[in-house]
Parts: structure tokens; C-alpha cells; sequence
């Protein structure tokens, strides 16, 4: 296995991990996605951005032809029993659609 060259993903204040490895023709990435907060919140537009840089790492780096795997903690409440507190606002947005997209 081998580990691939992260640095777009590691530039600033952003509280998020990424690792990458490639066992035969499989490439995984394991992911711990910044917490968005609140939609609209400074930290949420950063999420977006660090997902946006993840998703061009990986178009950039893949074709469909690749198997692929990115798995990981997305830090993501779909539904009120995903959150682990009571009476805590999830503050759901949009979502970041299929990924990579179709």
C-alpha cells in the first residue's frame, strides 16, 4: 500500500483528516470531515470547501473506470436520530449530492 499526496486537503485551520491508500486496484480514502455547525455559518462554508477540494482530488485522480472507496466520518445528521444530544439543532443543508457525481 502506498500513501498519496494530500497536501490540497491539509492547507488550513480546518479540523479535518484524510488518508489514502492503494491495495492492488483498489483506492481508499478515509475521511474525518470538518463539522459544519449550523448551515450558513463560516464553519459550515468551510465543510463545503474541504469536500469541494476532496471531490477534485478525486475526479483528478480517478476515472470510472477505477475502483474507488471513500468512507470515513462525514460528520453528517440526516435525520434527527443521527444526532446524539437532545434538543440539538442539526441545521441540515442541501448536501453535497452524489459523490463523485454520475
Amino acid at each position: 500500500a502506498r500513501t498519496a499526496d494530500l497536501g490540497p486537503l491539509l492547507v488550513g485551520p480546518v479540523a479535518a483528516r484524510l488518508v489514502a491508500a492503494q491495495l492492488g486496484r483498489l483506492h481508499v480514502y478515509s475521511a474525518y470531515v470538518p463539522n459544519g455547525k449550523v448551515v450558513g455559518s463560516p464553519a459550515y462554508a468551510m465543510k463545503l470547501q474541504w469536500l469541494a477540494r476532496l471531490r477534485a482530488l478525486v475526479e483528478d485522480r480517478h476515472g470510472p473506470e477505477d475502483d474507488v472507496a471513500i468512507c470515513g466520518d462525514f460528520n453528517v445528521a440526516a435525520e434527527d436520530r443521527d444526532v446524539g444530544r437532545a434538543g440539538f439543532s442539526t441545521g441540515r443543508g442541501p448536501g453535497i449530492g452524489p459523490f463523485p457525481p454520475p
